[in-house]
């Protein structure tokens, strides 16, 4: 059986997904544009993957307070 599709909350994101939004229980590679100039992109990856992952939480009925594993190959 299929997980269920949920939208990531950002419109414009779900557009740019292959199923329209994120299926749950699945893994989510997240990227953001690799700085040239040694500055960070400041583009908010991380706060965007945050924010998803809460909604993916509360989508799937799971209590709070579970764990949400985010690697930074930067800092």
């Amino acid at each position: 059986m299929s997980q269920p599709i949920v939208s990531s909350g950002l419109p414009a994101l779900d557009r740019l997904l292959p199923h329209g939004g994120l299926r749950l229980g699945s893994l989510l590679e997240w990227l953001e544009p690799e700085a040239t100039d040694g500055v960070a992109t400041a583009a908010g990856a991380t706060s965007y993957a945050l924010a998803v992952g809460v909604r993916l939480q509360a989508a799937a009925g799971l209590p709070t307070g579970r764990s949400l594993m985010v690697i930074d190959r930067e800092g």
